[in-house]
């Protein structure tokens, strides 16, 4: 009786009638689901603009392209950067669907450039002080950035342009003025006029390398991730020249200096990084000092996802010895759906649906298929896989569901502890470079048994022709 009394009095209130009643909860259901729907697609969007907008590399802005322990050391990675380019490296690029894709290339250092102090700060994380004994002069303007490598007892002028940058060699006890911005040389090489890369480029006709390196003719193809640029792994590459390693530092389609208005998320185009080896096999394939007899593929987060495809593709050249995959993810859908775990359940899946209707007008693709995970399910090449145990970002589970789909008979997982995203490297220190060149060094070794075999069997086949 009260319950009717009350509901009168409201109809009254309202100056409705109960024939009503259906047509305002209608209009009530349509405008929750349009301010539903309107959420839903201004999220999707956001996070499209977000994840798949281009990453132009801005030589005055030194925060932007950095990973998350790049930032955390900004002074000590841009000196790793300048120490990279210090080095003598060629400036590649190919035109490829109408997309200019650009990498940077390091041949193998000879004897005389491992002793440089280079090598040691890539090491020691610049442990020790970076600057000693030397004058450093800085140009007029606020935008000039000193990126200088750690030799001491030495003078250094910068430029007084807006964006001039000093990239210095690590050769000592000489003045040197170079009047470039960082975003010329990734276009063109820096270097290509200095007096270190004269003077490396007369050493290499004349100096030995050193033949007992076990890495010699073997490119590390180092690949950056997302928003990232190739000097953001500047460390890594610091690394593996130490070891005697050539390496390659591919831009990724949307990442500057490589072209594209979206970055690749879907991994589409991962097979770039095979267009990319035929480049340096082809390049480097006559001179028998710098011939590249095997790749290793070494990405982290996105990049690592795309070494991952590579990996399973039925095309990958037999020259890959390895494959190094730091903090990869299984596919975009579950990196989505990790992403967006947070929200609502009402709201989780649509926006990710949202977004990946977005990527696909513009972009024109669709679907990730196959993802990391269903290639790895293909690999026979050797795989580390390396993941934070403190992964945000790409969850720890990613890399352990990797490891358990990987087919391939030599494959490793190691969960760095403490580590967050892509900081395995920083956290790890000098473990992290040992357990990657060991397991390379082992994948080696099973590249090289059947080529000795078949060598062998060659050798038994002419012995018994000879005895017929």
């Amino acid at each position: 009786m009260y319950c009717e009394m009350v509901w009168s009095y409201t109809l009254i209130f309202l100056a409705l009638d109960s024939s009503d009643l259906p047509k305002l909860a209608i209009a009530f259901v349509v405008i929750l689901f349009a301010g539903w729907l309107t959420l839903v697609i201004t999220m999707g969007y956001q996070l499209f603009r977000r994840t798949s907008s281009r990453s132009d590399f801005n030589p005055n802005d030194t925060i932007k392209g950095m990973s998350a322990s790049e930032r955390d050391w900004q002074e000590e990675a841009e000196k790793l950067r300048a120490d990279l380019l210090a080095f003598s490296h060629v400036s590649h690029t190919i035109e490829k669907e109408d997309i200019k894709l650009a990498a940077l290339y390091f041949p193998e250092l000879m004897q005389s450039e491992l002793e440089a102090p280079a090598g040691k700060i890539a090491n020691d994380h610049l442990s020790e002080p970076a600057v000693s004994g030397r004058q450093v002069i800085i140009g007029n303007s606020v935008n000039d950035h000193l990126l200088a490598s750690a030799a001491s007892d030495r003078q250094v002028i910068a430029g007084n342009r807006s964006n001039d940058h000093l990239l210095v060699s690590p050769a000592s006890d000489r003045q040197v003025i170079i009047d470039k911005s960082l975003s010329e040389h990734l276009h063109s090489s820096a270097f290509s006029q200095s007096e270190y890369a004269d003077n490396a480029a007369k050493k290499s006709n004349s100096t030995k390398r050193d033949s007992n390196n076990p890495f010699k003719g073997v490119c590390a193809v180092v690949v950056h991730g997302w928003q990232g640029h190739p000097l953001s792994r500047a460390k890594d590459a610091l690394q593996y020249l130490e070891a005697g390693f050539s390496v390659l530092m591919p831009a990724l389609r949307g990442h500057e200096p490589t072209g594209g208005n979206y970055s690749d998320l879907f991994l589409k185009h991962y097979d770039d990084l095979g267009t990319w080896m035929d480049l340096v096999t082809k390049t480097y394939g006559e001179d028998e000092s710098k011939k590249v007899r095997a790749f290793v593929l070494d990405g982290v987060s996105m990049g690592a996802s795309n070494v991952l495809k590579m990996a399973g593709d039925p095309k990958l050249p037999d020259s890959v010895v390895a494959v190094i995959a730091d903090c990869g993810y299984t596919s975009l859908r579950e990196e989505g759906r990790w992403m967006l775990h947070k929200l609502p359940f009402f709201l989780r899946f649509p926006v990710l649906i949202a977004t990946q209707l977005f990527y696909g007008l513009l972009t024109g693709v669709w679907s990730d298929k196959p993802t990391p995970l269903d290639r790895i399910r293909h690999a026979q090449v050797p795989i580390f896989i390396i993941h934070g145990e403190n992964d945000l970002f790409v969850p720890t589970w990613m890399g352990e569901q990797l490891y358990e789909a990987c087919v391939s008979e030599k494959k490793e997982l190691w969960i760095v502890p403490n580590a967050t995203h892509a900081t395995s490297n920083d956290f790890a220190g000098a473990d992290y470079r040992r357990r990657r060149h060991q397991f390379i060094e082992e994948s080696l070794r099973l590249f090289d048994k059947p080529e000795c075999g078949e060598i062998s069997n060659h050798a038994e086949s002419e012995r018994n022709e000879n005895a017929r």
